[in-house]
Protein backbone atom coordinates (compact mmCIF):
# COMPACT_ATOMS: atom_id res chain seq x y z
CA UNK A 1 0.00 0.00 0.00
CA UNK A 2 1.51 3.31 -1.07
CA UNK A 3 1.93 6.12 1.45
CA UNK A 4 -0.14 9.22 0.75
CA UNK A 5 1.67 12.31 2.00
CA UNK A 6 1.25 16.04 1.44
CA UNK A 7 4.68 16.07 -0.21
CA UNK A 8 3.66 13.40 -2.75
CA UNK A 9 0.39 15.19 -3.49
CA UNK A 10 2.16 18.55 -4.01
CA UNK A 11 4.64 16.89 -6.37
CA UNK A 12 1.77 15.51 -8.47
CA UNK A 13 0.06 18.91 -8.48
CA UNK A 14 3.24 20.58 -9.77
CA UNK A 15 3.24 18.17 -12.73
CA UNK A 16 -0.30 19.16 -13.76
CA UNK A 17 -0.85 21.68 -16.60
CA UNK A 18 -1.70 25.19 -15.44
CA UNK A 19 -5.34 24.85 -16.47
CA UNK A 20 -5.73 21.75 -14.28
CA UNK A 21 -3.93 23.45 -11.36
CA UNK A 22 -6.30 26.40 -11.68
CA UNK A 23 -9.31 24.06 -11.80
CA UNK A 24 -8.07 22.26 -8.69
CA UNK A 25 -7.60 25.60 -6.92
CA UNK A 26 -11.20 26.59 -7.66
CA UNK A 27 -12.62 23.19 -6.69
CA UNK A 28 -10.79 23.17 -3.36
CA UNK A 29 -11.90 26.72 -2.64
CA UNK A 30 -15.52 25.83 -3.33
CA UNK A 31 -15.32 22.70 -1.18
CA UNK A 32 -13.80 24.52 1.80
CA UNK A 33 -16.43 27.23 1.59
CA UNK A 34 -19.34 24.77 1.57
CA UNK A 35 -20.83 23.50 4.82
CA UNK A 36 -22.11 20.27 3.29
CA UNK A 37 -20.02 17.40 1.97
CA UNK A 38 -21.46 17.34 -1.54
CA UNK A 39 -18.91 16.60 -4.24
CA UNK A 40 -18.18 19.52 -6.57
CA UNK A 41 -19.40 19.29 -10.13
CA UNK A 42 -16.87 18.18 -12.70
CA UNK A 43 -18.23 20.75 -15.11
CA UNK A 44 -17.48 24.40 -14.34
CA UNK A 45 -20.58 26.58 -14.91
CA UNK A 46 -20.11 29.67 -17.10
CA UNK A 47 -19.94 33.05 -15.41
CA UNK A 48 -23.41 34.61 -15.72
CA UNK A 49 -23.81 37.91 -17.45
CA UNK A 50 -24.40 40.69 -14.89
CA UNK A 51 -28.09 41.39 -14.32
CA UNK A 52 -27.58 45.05 -15.19
CA UNK A 53 -26.02 44.11 -18.52
CA UNK A 54 -29.00 41.92 -19.39
CA UNK A 55 -31.39 44.78 -18.63
CA UNK A 56 -29.25 47.15 -20.70
CA UNK A 57 -29.30 44.79 -23.70
CA UNK A 58 -33.08 44.49 -23.41
CA UNK A 59 -33.40 48.29 -23.26
CA UNK A 60 -31.25 48.67 -26.39
CA UNK A 61 -33.36 46.11 -28.26
CA UNK A 62 -36.54 48.01 -27.36
CA UNK A 63 -35.29 51.57 -27.99
CA UNK A 64 -32.71 51.19 -30.79
CA UNK A 65 -34.79 53.04 -33.36
CA UNK A 66 -35.78 55.81 -30.96
CA UNK A 67 -32.13 56.72 -30.25
CA UNK A 68 -30.60 55.80 -33.60
CA UNK A 69 -27.35 57.68 -34.29
CA UNK A 70 -26.94 58.81 -30.67
CA UNK A 71 -24.68 57.90 -27.78
CA UNK A 72 -26.55 56.49 -24.78
CA UNK A 73 -25.38 55.99 -21.20
CA UNK A 74 -27.23 53.25 -19.31
CA UNK A 75 -27.27 51.93 -15.78
CA UNK A 76 -29.07 48.65 -16.37
CA UNK A 77 -32.41 49.66 -17.94
CA UNK A 78 -32.15 53.24 -16.67
CA UNK A 79 -31.27 55.86 -19.26
CA UNK A 80 -28.76 58.29 -17.76
CA UNK A 81 -28.13 60.49 -20.80
CA UNK A 82 -28.22 60.49 -24.59
CA UNK A 83 -27.06 62.72 -27.43
CA UNK A 84 -24.78 63.02 -30.44
CA UNK A 85 -21.85 64.49 -28.46
CA UNK A 86 -20.12 61.62 -26.66
CA UNK A 87 -18.24 63.91 -24.28
CA UNK A 88 -21.51 65.36 -22.97
CA UNK A 89 -23.03 61.90 -22.54
CA UNK A 90 -20.00 60.55 -20.71
CA UNK A 91 -19.83 63.62 -18.49
CA UNK A 92 -23.40 62.87 -17.44
CA UNK A 93 -22.53 59.20 -16.82
CA UNK A 94 -19.58 60.20 -14.67
CA UNK A 95 -21.67 62.68 -12.69
CA UNK A 96 -24.28 59.99 -12.03
CA UNK A 97 -21.82 57.95 -9.98
CA UNK A 98 -22.20 54.80 -12.09
CA UNK A 99 -18.42 54.80 -12.61
CA UNK A 100 -16.65 55.74 -9.40
CA UNK A 101 -13.03 55.91 -10.57
CA UNK A 102 -11.53 57.75 -13.54
CA UNK A 103 -8.01 57.32 -14.88
CA UNK A 104 -6.24 59.38 -17.52
CA UNK A 105 -3.65 57.18 -19.21
CA UNK A 106 -0.76 58.03 -21.52
CA UNK A 107 -1.18 57.64 -25.27
CA UNK A 108 1.43 54.90 -25.39
CA UNK A 109 1.99 52.15 -27.98
CA UNK A 110 2.23 49.65 -25.11
CA UNK A 111 -1.47 50.10 -24.27
CA UNK A 112 -3.47 51.32 -21.27
CA UNK A 113 -1.26 51.57 -18.18
CA UNK A 114 -2.54 52.73 -14.77
CA UNK A 115 -1.10 52.98 -11.24
CA UNK A 116 -2.10 50.24 -8.79
CA UNK A 117 -1.33 49.53 -5.16
CA UNK A 118 -0.22 46.00 -4.25
CA UNK A 119 -0.52 44.84 -0.64
CA UNK A 120 0.84 41.70 1.01
CA UNK A 121 0.64 41.46 4.77
CA UNK A 122 1.60 44.87 6.15
CA UNK A 123 3.57 45.90 3.05
CA UNK A 124 2.20 48.18 0.30
CA UNK A 125 3.92 49.22 -2.92
CA UNK A 126 2.80 51.40 -5.82
CA UNK A 127 3.41 49.99 -9.32
CA UNK A 128 2.27 50.56 -12.89
CA UNK A 129 0.34 47.84 -14.72
CA UNK A 130 -1.10 47.38 -18.20
CA UNK A 131 -4.81 46.59 -18.58
CA UNK A 132 -4.88 43.46 -20.75
CA UNK A 133 -8.28 41.96 -21.59
CA UNK A 134 -6.52 39.07 -23.35
CA UNK A 135 -4.56 37.97 -20.30
CA UNK A 136 -6.06 35.20 -18.18
CA UNK A 137 -4.41 36.27 -14.91
CA UNK A 138 -2.71 39.23 -13.24
CA UNK A 139 1.08 39.06 -13.56
CA UNK A 140 3.66 41.18 -11.75
CA UNK A 141 7.44 41.33 -11.81
CA UNK A 142 9.78 39.26 -9.70
CA UNK A 143 11.21 42.49 -8.30
CA UNK A 144 7.77 43.67 -7.10
CA UNK A 145 7.23 40.35 -5.35
CA UNK A 146 10.50 40.74 -3.47
CA UNK A 147 9.59 44.31 -2.44
CA UNK A 148 6.37 42.94 -0.95
CA UNK A 149 8.28 40.27 0.95
CA UNK A 150 6.57 37.41 -0.88
CA UNK A 151 8.27 33.97 -0.83
CA UNK A 152 7.72 33.82 -4.57
CA UNK A 153 8.62 30.19 -5.32
CA UNK A 154 6.39 28.88 -2.52
CA UNK A 155 3.27 29.89 -4.48
CA UNK A 156 1.11 28.11 -7.06
CA UNK A 157 3.40 27.30 -9.98
CA UNK A 158 2.26 28.11 -13.51
CA UNK A 159 3.67 28.50 -17.00
CA UNK A 160 1.89 31.43 -18.65
CA UNK A 161 1.84 31.59 -22.43
CA UNK A 162 1.77 34.87 -24.35
CA UNK A 163 2.85 36.46 -27.61
CA UNK A 164 6.34 36.95 -26.18
CA UNK A 165 6.71 33.28 -25.20
CA UNK A 166 6.24 31.36 -21.97
CA UNK A 167 6.78 32.84 -18.50
CA UNK A 168 7.21 30.80 -15.35
CA UNK A 169 5.38 32.35 -12.40
CA UNK A 170 3.98 31.64 -8.95
CA UNK A 171 0.55 32.62 -7.64
CA UNK A 172 -0.01 34.35 -4.30
CA UNK A 173 -2.98 36.04 -2.65
CA UNK A 174 -2.50 39.82 -2.57
CA UNK A 175 -4.68 42.92 -2.54
CA UNK A 176 -4.83 44.86 -5.80
CA UNK A 177 -6.12 48.43 -5.53
CA UNK A 178 -6.81 50.87 -8.36
CA UNK A 179 -8.20 54.18 -7.20
CA UNK A 180 -10.79 53.42 -4.52
CA UNK A 181 -11.42 49.86 -5.75
CA UNK A 182 -9.52 47.12 -3.91
CA UNK A 183 -9.80 43.34 -4.33
CA UNK A 184 -8.15 40.43 -2.52
CA UNK A 185 -7.02 38.33 -5.47
CA UNK A 186 -4.77 35.55 -6.67
CA UNK A 187 -1.98 37.24 -8.64
CA UNK A 188 1.14 35.75 -10.20
CA UNK A 189 4.75 36.89 -9.87
CA UNK A 190 7.43 36.07 -12.43
CA UNK A 191 10.01 33.48 -11.39
CA UNK A 192 12.84 35.48 -12.91
CA UNK A 193 13.67 39.23 -12.90
CA UNK A 194 13.23 41.40 -15.97
CA UNK A 195 9.50 41.18 -16.73
CA UNK A 196 8.96 44.08 -19.19
CA UNK A 197 5.56 45.13 -17.78
CA UNK A 198 3.01 44.23 -15.13
CA UNK A 199 -0.37 42.99 -16.37
CA UNK A 200 -3.90 43.32 -15.01
CA UNK A 201 -5.78 40.35 -16.50
CA UNK A 202 -9.24 38.81 -16.23
CA UNK A 203 -8.92 36.54 -13.19
CA UNK A 204 -8.35 38.60 -10.07
CA UNK A 205 -9.10 42.01 -11.55
CA UNK A 206 -11.16 42.55 -14.71
CA UNK A 207 -13.87 40.08 -13.62
CA UNK A 208 -14.36 42.16 -10.47
CA UNK A 209 -15.13 45.32 -12.45
CA UNK A 210 -17.37 47.16 -14.85
CA UNK A 211 -15.12 49.11 -17.20
CA UNK A 212 -15.56 51.77 -19.86
CA UNK A 213 -12.87 53.19 -22.14
CA UNK A 214 -12.90 56.38 -24.21
CA UNK A 215 -9.61 55.85 -25.99
CA UNK A 216 -9.92 59.05 -28.04
CA UNK A 217 -9.67 61.02 -24.77
CA UNK A 218 -7.34 58.52 -23.02
CA UNK A 219 -9.95 57.94 -20.29
CA UNK A 220 -10.64 54.76 -18.33
CA UNK A 221 -13.70 54.48 -16.05
CA UNK A 222 -14.08 51.75 -13.42
CA UNK A 223 -16.71 50.57 -10.98
CA UNK A 224 -17.15 47.42 -8.91
CA UNK A 225 -18.93 44.58 -10.70
CA UNK A 226 -21.43 44.06 -7.88
CA UNK A 227 -22.16 47.72 -7.12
Amino acid sequence: MSDITVGNILKQIEELPFTEQWRLHNLLGDKLNKRDKASPDHRVPPKPMPEGAMRALQWIAEHAREYAGEWVALDGARLIAHGRDHSVVWAAAQASGVFTDEFVYDDSPSGITIPVMLSYGATDILVSAKVDTGAQVCLFSHEDGLKLGIPIEQGLYAVLDGLGGSIEAFGHEVTIQAGELAFHSLAFFAKYPGLPRNILGRQGWLRNLRMAVIDYDNLLYLNAYDS
